[in-house]
């Protein structure tokens, strides 16, 4: 009998911790249902309440207007999956429809809801807010107005909802269509400019309600999987590197999230927050208080007491990111303050960040992120956003390769007091400014720069860290010039011009290093066209004053293409095979240019994987021949 109640206990145990998959179905489900296939919940909430470790969540077509709270974590190797149903299309979104235009005052329509549709949360009554954001003089509210899909400007007084375009707008598209709100204890009024000839009561006319549309409830819940989504249009606060973070995926303070094949669109500031601890310090509290300290004395102090939040590998960070299309947001797509360490960033398509020009700040790109640790950055394609990438403060162990950046107002790469080492090789550059600098311990190696390198010290001292830690292991000023380009092409169009202003220092080149005390920099291999100049200790450099490569990043459908031009002799230049050897050490970390898992770093394959031979190409491609080349260099996945 004991050995008969034995197996039943054990087959018991067995049954109850076999994962399970739940269904959601908006259009025929019942949160009071089993949530199976036959029987689905109509809310993702209801399947994620009950959700655990080894659990799927399959969601099919429909769209939700939800935010997810996940209440529970996965373990390794059994995550909690969210994912798409096959083939379906499956929108969450932050918003919700407004309907009841009427016609106010010429092309002024006007509408009012109460304001029991926000719950606890009125995007506006809240504006944006935190270190390094600035207003333009003109405060912004959380909240957004859509017309079929697309966000519309906010005006600061309902005067304006028919003036001239600012400076800073009138290039944007659909600048005329426009909005400003009052909002009180009761109700929030909409007054809109939707265009001419157009009837919103015939139109999808939505506004944001909810801060996220995936946040969890807490930190440290790990292992979670978001697939196949198509996510937009929540009122996310401005996300600076001293506060938590909200984004519309927001992974908060955690390890090992996987957010992969999804669409994500629309969010007033950021797409996906990789996340800093909140302790309710500092800026987590809106509105701000009274600091005595400024942003860069607070984060200084973050950085220590994310020791207390339990800021290691074993912890935090190791996410993957991958295969998305993130567009059309206000502040970054991808953010992370020492949350993004050790994680994988891949195969992403960005573009549209700082979409309206409508704030300012100094956290702004397509992705921006602060000790970004051992993190890999590869095969994205970035593009016609106000900068590329950001690596601010404690960039180590990084390694950015094989991305296409271009059509970047500002610059494409931005490195900003680090310490290094990280590595940066096999990119294509092709923006009006391939590199904003202030910062030591970088390699650069076989990238196309088509643009000019800006270079400036800077007077902050910065942390770095044991390597593959986190432990400070020092502090220290930046060394700009402790840095390595091999075997690149400065491939400067003849139409490009520069104007050394405001303390900057633009060069076309490495000519920017000459004639400096205790120069570290170290370059040999690359090829100079146009008015760029090799630095003047450098050898082995090719020089071609007089020829233009008219470099481009085009689209053609799905495939993306680099083309450019190039000499009979443009091989010439003496390169060889960069390893993490051939780099040396970074001055002040005194540590090796290493992959993440610590072994060496060997460049003998291209951006697209073809060996290199012993005396490779210079640049990220193998194969170029002289005249004009036209190469695919990434594929659109949407």
């Amino acid at each position: 009998m004991r050995t008969f109640l034995a197996l039943i206990m054990c087959a018991f145990l067995v049954h109850s911790s076999m994962a399970k998959e739940y269904f959601v179905s908006q259009k025929t489900g019942d949160d009071k249902n089993k949530g199976t296939q036959k029987s689905p919940f109509k809310t993702i909430q209801k399947a994620s309440d009950i959700a655990v470790a080894g659990d799927t969540i399959t969601v099919l077509e429909g769209t939700y207007r939800e935010q997810i709270t996940p209440k529970n974590g996965g373990k390794e190797g059994k995550p909690i999956t969210y994912q798409a149903a096959k083939d379906a299309k499956v929108e969450i979104k932050g918003s919700e429809i407004i309907t009841g235009w009427e016609k106010h005052e010429g092309d002024i329509w006007k509408t009012k809801v109460s304001n029991e549709i926000f719950g606890n949360f009125n995007p506006y009554q809240l504006v944006l807010t935190g270190d390094w954001y600035r207003d333009n003089g003109k405060p912004q509210h959380l909240g957004e107005v859509f017309l079929n899909g697309k966000a519309l400007f906010e005006k600061e007084s309902y005067e304006a909802l028919t003036s001239e375009a600012s400076p800073r707008q009138k290039h944007a598209p659909n600048n005329h269509l426009r909005w400003f709100v009052q909002s009180d204890e009761k109700e929030t009024t909409f007054f809109v400019v939707f265009g001419k000839d157009v009837d919103p009561n015939e139109e999808l006319v939505e506004i944001s309600v909810r801060e996220s549309c995936f946040l969890p409830e807490k930190e440290y819940l790990n292992y979670i999987t978001i697939r196949g989504f198509e996510f937009s249009q929540a009122a996310t606060q401005w996300a600076p590197p001293t506060q938590e973070q909200i984004g519309l995926i927001a992974v908060r303070w955690c390890k090992g999230w996987i957010i992969e094949d999804n669409i994500i669109s629309n969010s007033k500031s950021t797409g996906i927050t990789l996340g800093k601890y909140s302790d309710h310090l500092h800026t987590d509290q809106f509105p701000m208080p009274d600091m005595k300290k400024n942003g860069y004395a607070r984060y200084i102090e973050c950085v220590f007491r994310a020791q207390k939040y339990g800021w290691n590998k074993e912890n935090i960070g190791s996410h993957i990111i991958r295969n998305n299309v993130i567009f059309d947001c206000g502040q970054t797509a991808i953010c992370g303050s020492m949350g993004a360490a050790w994680s994988i960033i891949e195969n992403n398509e960005i573009y549209g960040i700082y979409r309206f020009k409508e704030f300012g700040g100094d956290e702004m790109a397509g992705i921006k992120f602060h000790a970004a640790i051992d993190t890999i950055i590869r095969n994205n394609y970035i593009h016609h956003n106000i900068s590329g990438l950001w690596l601010d403060w404690m960039t180590q162990g990084t390694i950015v390769v094989k991305n296409v950046f271009a059509y970047n107002d500002d610059c494409d790469i931005f490195a900003e007091v680090n310490h290094g080492p990280y590595f940066v090789g096999n990119n294509v550059l092709a923006s009006r400014r391939s590199i904003f600098y202030n910062s030591g311990g970088g390699a650069f190696v076989h990238n196309i720069l088509g643009g000019f390198i800006t270079t400036l010290t800077d007077p902050r001292f910065t942390p770095y860290f044991f390597p593959h830690e986190t432990q400070v292991a020092g502090f220290m000023l930046i060394d700009f010039t402790d840095n390595r380009y091999f075997n690149n092409i400065f491939a400067n169009r003849s139409n490009l011009h520069i104007d050394n202003k405001d303390g900057l220092r633009d060069s076309f080149g490495l000519i920017r290093y000459n004639n400096i005390e205790n120069n570290r920099l170290i370059a040999k291999g690359n090829i100079y066209f146009n008015t760029s100049k090799p630095f003047n200790l450098e050898t082995g450099y090719v020089l071609f004053e007089d020829f233009d490569n008219d470099i481009k990043v085009i689209e053609e459908g799905k495939d993306v293409f680099l083309t450019l031009n190039l000499p009979e002799d443009f091989k010439n230049s003496e390169t060889q095979i960069v390893t993490t050897e051939t780099l040396g050490r970074a001055h002040y970390p005194d540590a090796p240019f290493v992959n993440p898992d610590g072994s060496k770093i060997v460049v003998d394959k291209d951006m697209l994987g073809t060996s290199r031979p012993t005396q490779p190409m210079a640049g990220p491609l193998e194969g170029l021949e002289a005249g004009a080349n036209k190469i695919k260099v990434w594929e659109k996945r949407k």
